[in-house]
């Protein structure tokens, strides 16, 4: 076993997951701001629109001469696509799915971390060590699977804020540094 497997290999297995759980804990979070900011893009003007329709219409209705319902009809369409795409979009469900997929990437963050860090305090046989990082895989297996995909671009931007701004550490001595996270 110690000719095959090094303790440096598993610290930096666990490093890799570590570093991976939190660039999506990030992406998940980017993912997360874009649908609340998108509710609020359709939910504020479809708004806007209903209350300016209501208001026209009551206006046209108090008119002597029954005034053009131009802008009545325009702003009724207006509200009339925007409601069923809110609700066929549910950004704010999805807002909060994103959220709750983040929170679970962190906590997986915080347990490689935990790992880690006992890994280096109390050094165990390898054995040990690797059904412990095993079965830490396999929680991690378990806890993504009804997670919502990650798109490309919130992905790559974590990645990228992850390189520029040095944010995973390494923990093994003789480790390179490089971010293995696909």
């Amino acid at each position: 076993m110690n000719e095959l497997v090094k303790r440096e290999d598993i610290l930096a297995r666990a490093e890799d997951r570590r570093n991976l759980c939190r660039i999506m804990s990030w992406a998940h979070l980017y993912v997360s701001i874009r649908w609340s900011h998108t509710n609020l893009y359709i939910g504020i003007p479809s708004t806007v629109l209903a209350a300016a329709a209501s208001v026209q219409a009551i206006a046209d209705l108090q008119a002597e001469n029954g005034a053009s319902y131009g802008l009545y009809i325009v702003f009724s369409v207006m509200v009339a696509s925007l409601a069923p795409l809110l609700t066929f979009l549910n950004p704010m469900d999805r807002a909060t799915n994103h959220l709750s997929a983040s929170r679970v990437y962190e906590q997986m963050g915080d347990a490689y971390d935990k790992f880690l860090l006992y890994c280096r305090v109390n050094p165990q046989d390898l054995i040990v060590e690797l059904e412990k990082l095993v079965s830490l895989n396999e929680q991690y297996n378990e806890l993504k699977k009804p997670l919502p995909i990650t798109p490309e671009w919130a992905y790559q931007k974590s990645v990228k804020q992850s390189k520029n701004k040095n944010l995973v550490a390494t923990f093994a001595e003789n480790y390179d540094g490089k971010v293995n996270v696909k």
